[in-house]
């Protein structure tokens, strides 16, 4: 099994980025959190193994507006039940 040592030479590509004093605090946080000993572990592992899910946005304004289409249905009945006591 490869040392940590041998696993730091593999890579031989760096990469650099900026980060304000803010995001240096939270990647820090969860770091130390997950008991990840170097930012750079902390970010390979977070780059490499983080996967996104893309969300069809359209999809979810129909949805909204069928909610918001049935609250008003219940909000008529609720309306009518309460002024007249009948459905």
């Amino acid at each position: 099994m490869e040392n940590e040592e041998n696993k730091s030479n593999n890579r031989d590509i760096k990469i650099v980025f900026r980060v304000n004093k803010k995001e240096w605090e939270i990647i820090n946080y969860k770091k130390n959190y997950l008991d990840i000993k170097t930012v750079s572990d902390y970010v390979r592992t977070a780059a490499v193994f983080t996967s996104f899910k893309v969300i069809d946005k359209e999809l979810i304004n129909e949805i909204f507006t069928s909610i918001s289409a049935v609250r008003s249905s219940v909000n008529q009945i609720a309306k009518r039940i309460n002024s007249t006591s009948r459905v």
